[in-house]
């Protein structure tokens, strides 16, 4: 190779100028992605779109078989879930306990309980099923009552029905609150329950 070539070369880097082999530099890179970057990602995504399939296949086939975790009736998997949900509620006899639970929970972070309302009833929506509600008016440190609802939250068969807060002094970290939760268990007379 004589220097020829190297010289056209520089004289057409030095006539381009740092703009135009930037812009030149800009359209090899472009090139490069349309004709091997491009390619090669549109052949991943036809390849995750037929493993899709195929999965979606064998999903199909494995519903007919018994013994399959998957199920032709919609309403199959969910009467399953309603009598494992069904299963962990507590018994009546059991309902004095969960109660004493409660207040002892909010005793333990150091929280004033005033007075306790009570008030039951049988949902007529959910035949078997008792209500408990209980009403809360106390006094206590922010911290305490954030403690106190995040293990009420935590509970199972125990709903947070309404929290309402009030602080006096904005400089203070006591508050005055009414919570509101209900405790859920089943029935004597019932022993499975399905809507």
């Amino acid at each position: 190779m004589s220097g020829v070539p190297m010289d056209r070369w520089r004289r057409m880097a030095a006539s381009l100028g740092m703009p135009g082999l930037m812009g030149l530099s800009l359209g090899l890179a472009v090139a490069w992605g349309w004709l091997v970057w491009w390619p090669g990602l549109q052949s991943e995504l036809a390849d995750a779109q037929d493993e899709a399939i195929h999965l979606r296949q064998q999903l199909v086939a494995g519903a007919g078989r018994p013994g399959t975790s998957a199920s032709t009736d919609p309403h199959e998997g969910a009467e399953a879930t309603w009598q494992a949900l069904w299963a962990g509620l507590p018994r009546a006899d059991e309902a004095t306990s969960r109660q004493g639970g409660v207040l002892a929970a909010a005793a333990s972070q150091g929280i004033s309980i005033q007075t306790v309302q009570y008030r039951g009833a049988l949902p007529k929506a959910l035949p078997g099923l008792w209500r408990q509600q209980m009403s809360l008016p106390l006094e206590a440190p922010y911290p305490a009552l954030r403690a106190w609802l995040g293990w009420l939250l935590q509970q199972p068969a125990i709903s947070v029905d309404a929290v309402d807060i009030a602080r006096t002094d904005p400089m203070s970290d006591a508050v005055k609150a009414r919570v509101q939760v209900s405790l859920w268990w089943r029935t004597e007379a019932s022993s499975t329950r399905v809507p």
